[in-house]
């Protein structure tokens, strides 16, 4: 299932051309999601000017909002982020700055703690996210490129004592109760957790759950490699394809063989035996002598004799008269 929604940075629906602050409200069921994704902005960046971009995404309902970097390439140096995407909550706090390369299906390690710091994504149960991307007036370099694509979730809850906090550990989490408000069409993002987004996000290849890519079944376990639940899929998916692939290679050399008459397919070449030497072409083709009495139908012939050939040579014949009829005095 696709997203229900998309926007592109260079609409002036997201980044205004005038400077103002666009506001994105985002719904429930098929409308609690929406992408923002660079498309052309970033093109071949000759950085002419700073590009400075503000915009607002709020939930409409009495609910939460996640942001979640699906995909993020901007530069960096030593000193920090030169292009930057960040995060500001509606009660004033902010996210760090992030920039370098984020992907959202990347797995976060067991030992470290769960913060926006390295998941790519924040959640704030108020529903409100003010979002600034920034990036600077210098040109970019032959093997350097920008990209830029996140994903905005509204999500329902239940008040629980991490409700408030920017940062959510893992024990936090696990402390979460289960989706209590009864609604059906919604699930949790994590088995113990009050963090309940549309059902219909599920298995749509878009991370909406701001840990573990819960909503996706499974995060991959090194960036640019294969989810840990799909081994097992495409294992058997590729067992599968490699036995029908060769049994057609099977058969298709078995047809190839017989029809260059490669092989021997009647019993008496099996036990070893000859055939007899054939004695004329209509014996050694016999379903040609078929096919030609088919087509060319012949007359039937006298049988041949040498002794009545003769006497029909002797009877056409022309003799020269007797000698007693051009001598009759002699």
């Amino acid at each position: 299932m696709e997203m229900e929604a998309f926007d592109a940075l260079s609409s002036d629906k997201i980044c205004s051309l005038i400077g103002r602050k666009r506001r994105i409200k985002i719904r429930e069921h098929g409308e609690s999601a929406v992408t923002i994704k660079e498309t052309r902005s970033f093109d071949e960046w000759q950085g002419v000017v700073e590009y400075r971009c503000h915009f607002e995404v709020k939930s409409e309902h009495d609910g939460g909002l996640i942001a979640v970097i699906r995909n993020l390439s901007f530069r960096s140096d030593e000193s920090g982020c030169v292009d930057y995407v960040q995060f500001k909550r509606k009660d004033g706090s902010k996210s760090r700055k992030y920039c370098g390369q984020i992907h959202s299906f990347k797995q976060v390690p067991e030992d470290v703690e769960v913060s926006d710091w390295d998941m790519g994504a924040v959640l704030d149960p108020d529903g409100e996210l003010d979002t600034t991307i920034y990036v600077a007036k210098i040109k970019l370099n032959p093997n350097e490129r920008l990209d830029l694509e996140i994903v905005y979730t509204s999500f329902k809850e239940k008040q629980s004592s991490a409700g408030s906090k920017m940062f959510i550990s893992r024990r936090e989490i696990d402390s979460f109760s289960e989706c209590s408000r009864g609604d059906s069409t919604y699930e949790s993002c994590f088995p113990y957790a009050d963090v309940c987004i549309w059902r219909g996000l599920f298995n749509d290849s878009y991370v909406n759950c701001p840990m573990n890519c819960f909503d996706e079944g499974g995060c991959y376990r090194a960036p640019g490699g294969t989810r840990t639940s799909d081994i097992g899929i495409r294992a058997t998916v590729g067992a599968v394809a490699s036995i029908l692939l060769a049994f057609v290679l099977f058969l298709t050399c078995l047809w190839l063989l017989r029809r260059g008459k490669k092989l021997c397919w009647s019993n008496a070449c099996s036990n070893g035996s000859h055939l007899t030497p054939p004695t004329s072409r209509v014996e050694m083709h016999p379903h040609l002598q078929n096919e030609e009495m088919r087509n060319y139908p012949t007359q039937s012939a006298p049988p041949y004799s040498e002794g009545s050939s003769s006497a029909t040579i002797t009877q056409d014949k022309d003799f020269p008269p007797p000698y007693e009829s051009l001598f009759p005095g002699r």
